[in-house]
């Protein structure tokens, strides 16, 4: 005889709650470009616009995503620690877009241009570098 499974406690309805709003929020700032793209608001460089948008984006969710640790920590919050790896997900599709606008709209997988560049200007061999450990840390995830 099998015995039915336990009801979910009301943590976990709290997490299958929050989750999805976690997931809400941070599709804003695409949703604001994407209005704005629309709308033809991204300044006279529009590619220098976006680069910039989602790499801030992506520095803004590496944040949340480094915090939730010290703060479950300092203040005794166990409750959002789940959240920590939908936000290195989130963290990781801002770097992926923001990889892609410099691969596809600055550089236009020129890969001569990619190679110099990766080899003449230091932040963009970090920057790729991040991006290839967080890409290792989503894949594991």
């Amino acid at each position: 005889m099998t015995h039915p499974a336990p009801a979910p406690t009301s943590s976990s309805k709290k997490k299958r709650l929050y989750i999805p709003l976690v997931w809400f929020g941070s599709s804003l700032p695409l949703l604001i470009l994407a209005v704005r793209a629309t709308m033809d608001k991204l300044t006279a460089n529009p590619i220098e616009f976006i680069s910039q948008f989602t790499g801030w984006w992506t520095l803004v969710f590496l944040m949340l995503t480094l915090s939730v640790t010290p703060i479950r920590q300092i203040f005794n919050m166990p409750f959002i620690f789940p959240f920590r790896r939908t936000l290195g997900l989130i963290t990781f599709f801002y770097s992926l877009v923001h990889f892609l606008s410099w691969l596809v709209l600055d550089q236009y997988f020129h890969w001569t241009e990619i190679l110099l560049d990766l080899t003449e200007r230091p932040f963009i061999y970090f920057g790729f570098s991040a991006f290839a450990g967080l890409s290792i840390l989503a894949i594991t995830s």
